[in-house]
């Protein structure tokens, strides 16, 4: 089998990643994940799905580095990845998609006291 090289498998790793952001409920679960960690059952309840569809498609975005996991007792919490907090932004490789951070993701503001 022929080795790929960076420049046949950054396209193939950029359209894999499409590809995961591709299906809707995966997308739509990056966006609610935008205001803070939750927990897969908050989730479910948001976005009005099954609870175990919810953990199949956090599973696929955890295996992408999309999403990270936290367990805290007997619940599992989700939150977006390091990298997509950092920078609010999702590096497919080929391309980026930014979206604005929510109130607790961004920096505070120096000077003020309460």
């Amino acid at each position: 089998m022929e080795e790929k090289t960076d420049a046949t498998a950054r396209p193939i790793e950029c359209a894999e990643k499409l590809k995961v952001l591709g299906e809707p409920i995966r997308f739509r679960l990056i966006e609610a994940l935008q205001a803070g960690s939750m927990a897969v059952g908050d989730l479910a309840e948001l976005l009005e799905l099954p609870l175990m569809l919810v953990s199949h498609h956090l599973k696929v975005l955890l295996e992408y580095g999309f999403v990270q996991r936290q367990k805290e007792g007997r619940f599992v919490y989700y939150s977006l990845g390091d990298d997509v907090l950092r920078m609010n932004k999702l590096n497919l490789g080929c391309c980026e998609l930014s979206f604005p951070a929510s109130e607790d993701q961004r920096p505070k503001s120096g000077g003020e006291s309460l």
